[in-house]
This record gives structure tokens, C-alpha cells and sequence, in this order.
């Protein structure tokens, strides 16, 4: 799946910010982080038309260095909310 394929499933805007919103919802210790499964299968719950592969080629830019179960998930939303919003002025309100 290339980026362009995952904005296109990832444009809805109550999508993203349930995405948001679960995702900080386990960051309890607000660390910036979220274990590469967390995501996973957060993503597989709003969208099961994922693929874990297709995943791990998008995850890559945002992977701790020290650690590439983690992802850095402020930098992940940072790129999925500016890229949304290229697409669409509503996701620049979410920035």
C-alpha cells in the first residue's frame, strides 16, 4: 500500500480523531510513543481493510531508532494531519 492509498482510507475526519484519541488514550505516561501492536490494532479496529504489511512500510519513518517496536506517534499524526489536510482544508482544523 503506498501513503497516497492509506490517506485515501484515512480521510474521514471522525476516523483520524478516533485515532487520536485511542492512541492517547493509551500513552497514559505521555511519552510520544505507542508500541508498533498498539497501533496495529488500532488501525485494524477503524480500518480492517489494513494490512500489518502495508502498516509496517508506513511506520517505518516514524520507528524510535534505539527501538523499532516503538513509534514516535506525535511525528506519525503530525504527517497523517498535514497530509490530510493537503487533500482536505477540513483536517486543518485538527492540526
Amino acid at each position: 500500500m503506498s501513503d497516497a492509498d492509506f490517506l485515501l482510507v484515512m480521510m474521514d475526519k471522525e476516523k483520524v480523531q478516533k485515532l487520536v484519541n485511542m492512541v492517547k488514550g493509551i500513552d497514559k505516561d505521555h511519552t510520544g510513543f505507542v508500541t508498533r501492536t498498539e497501533l496495529d490494532d488500532i488501525l485494524k479496529i477503524l480500518c480492517p481493510e489494513l494490512m500489518r504489511r502495508d502498516l509496517t512500510l508506513i511506520y517505518r519513518p516514524f520507528a524510535s531508532n534505539s527501538n523499532r517496536i516503538l513509534i514516535e506517534y506525535k511525528k506519525f499524526f503530525q504527517y497523517l494531519l498535514s497530509s490530510l489536510s493537503q487533500l482536505d482544508d477540513d483536517f486543518t482544523t485538527m492540526l
